[in-house]
């Protein structure tokens, strides 16, 4: 009974139980001989109920070749303290027919429960398996160099690049099965193609070897360079001076009336309109009408007289030019020259002239005078040197000067301002204390005087009782 519950629902099991015949002996033989002969008809039932075909290897082997097992670091031995570790089986779609080529069916062989997402995780799995061989292969092959490579040509597209490709190709494919069968536009392909290139160029970049010790530069690279930060800082110099109106006010040009206003005039404007218009009244607005056409007149007037002088000297220095002249005519033609070689000695000597003639006459030039004439007889090459710079270098230090002058200004006056706020916080604060108490009082003095009301209208009622009472 236990064997034929164990065993039932196995497919074409004979439970009947075993005969064993034994057939009688002949007297010439000692095998033995069945008394009855199996017919043609039985014989040939049984032999259509065999199936004679032969096993196709082929096919068979077709059913496990797609089937791959990695069994790396597997230890199939059978000891206790051993860590089990199991062993991959992973398949791949195949599409070929009996003889091994390939099937135009799309079904043949094909694995019908693997899902367009399990598919996706399988291809993108694989991709990463691949990027990490390759770039396993490529960190072991870092020391070696091929000097072979350059006779060769150019070379294919590397390995990395269709790895990308693939990886482009997934994330479209994925990104279309998440938006229910839709192509994704133009801007998530970018972004998916900056996604994808950002890990691959960090790759690249650790993949690379430690750099070689620098050479030494080149000079001119390097002033090159100096040259072109100077350049860089003095645009944005001139840029910060061109904004505050700095480079206007000290090279004495026009404001451009395209561009913005500059900040400082525009500040200082404001500040004058808003002192006027505060601290001045009609009387005083008119008193300064009149005053301004006074100072009007008087330019004016100065302006007549500065022409009139102008006239009056270019008169004068015209008459005493003619006059030196006669009189240098007259004069011997050796005490013109003398008198013409010594401011010319004076002028071009250098600096042993210099030092001579102080000390001929030491009572005329001081040692600290004939120090300073050295230093700057000294310093003149490189001045001369400097003259083409030395203008535009003079206004931007005028201009550095006066936005640090205004920058200690500005942090003065923000801490004035903080200050100020912070003083009129604590008026505030003060006020909300003051009208908190006052709104007590006004709160307690109602009550009070509702307590009151309340006290006098019984006293009120009780008169008029009694009044009633009395009969008035």
């Amino acid at each position: 009974m236990a064997l034929s519950r164990k065993y039932a629902g196995l497919p074409d099991l004979d439970l009947a139980p075993d005969v064993y015949e034994t057939p009688a002996l002949t007297e010439g033989s000692t095998h033995p001989t069945s008394d009855t002969a199996r017919s043609d008809s039985d014989s040939g039932d049984e032999a259509e109920a065999i199936d004679r075909a032969r096993l196709r290897l082929d096919n068979a082997r077709l059913q496990f070749e797609p089937a791959r097992i990695d069994a790396r670091d597997v230890d199939f031995s059978d000891r206790i303290a051993l860590k089990r570790k199991s062993y991959r089986a992973s398949s791949r779609r195949q599409r070929g027919g009996p003889d091994g080529g390939d099937d135009d069916d799309d079904d043949a062989y094909s694995d019908e429960e693997e899902s367009l997402e399990r598919k996706l995780a399988r291809l993108r799995r694989e991709v990463e398996e691949v990027r990490l061989d390759m770039q396993n292969k490529q960190a072991e092959q870092v020391g070696e160099k091929e000097i072979s490579a350059e006779d060769e040509g150019p070379s294919q597209d590397s390995p990395e690049q269709d790895i990308n490709e693939l990886c482009n190709i997934l994330d479209d494919l994925e990104a279309t099965g998440r938006n229910g069968g839709k192509s994704i536009g133009p801007e998530a392909r970018l972004l998916q193609a900056l996604k994808s290139r950002i890990p691959s160029a960090d790759a690249a970049l650790a993949r690379e070897p430690p750099p070689a010790p620098a050479a030494p530069t080149d000079p001119t690279l390097e002033r090159t360079h100096a040259l072109t930060r100077v350049a860089d800082f003095e645009t944005r110099l001139a840029a910060l001076e061109q904004a505050l109106g700095l480079a206007t006010s000290l090279t004495g040009g026009v404001d451009d009336p395209f561009n913005s206003p500059p900040v400082l005039p525009t500040l200082d404007r404001l500040d004058r309109q808003l002192s006027a218009l505060l601290q001045s009244s009609p009387a005083s607005l008119e008193a300064v009408s009149r005053r301004v056409r006074d100072l009007a007149r008087d330019a004016e007037k100065l302006e007549e007289l500065t022409k009139r002088a102008n006239t009056s000297s270019a008169a004068a220095s015209a008459a005493t030019f003619s006059g030196y002249s006669a009189s240098e005519e007259q004069l011997p033609s050796s005490s013109s020259t003398q008198h013409d070689a010594a401011p010319l000695a004076g002028y071009t000597g250098g600096e042993e002239d210099a030092t001579a003639a102080a000390s001929s006459s030491p009572s005329k030039f001081a040692s600290e005078q004939v120090a300073k004439i050295n230093a700057l007889y000294g310093t003149l090459p490189s001045i001369q040197s400097m003259a083409p710079v030395l203008p535009s270098l003079l206004n931007r230090l005028r201009s550095l000067q006066v936005i640090h002058e205004r920058a200690g200004s500005a942090v003065s006056d923000l801490d004035e301002l903080e200050r100020s706020q912070a003083d009129m916080q604590t008026d505030l604060k003060k006020w909300a204390e003051g009208l908190d108490r006052i709104e007590e009082a006004m709160f307690k003095a109602e009550t009070t005087t509702g307590g009151n009301v309340e006290v006098v209208e019984g006293w009120v009622r009780g008169l008029e009782e009694r009044m009633k009472c009395l009969g008035v």
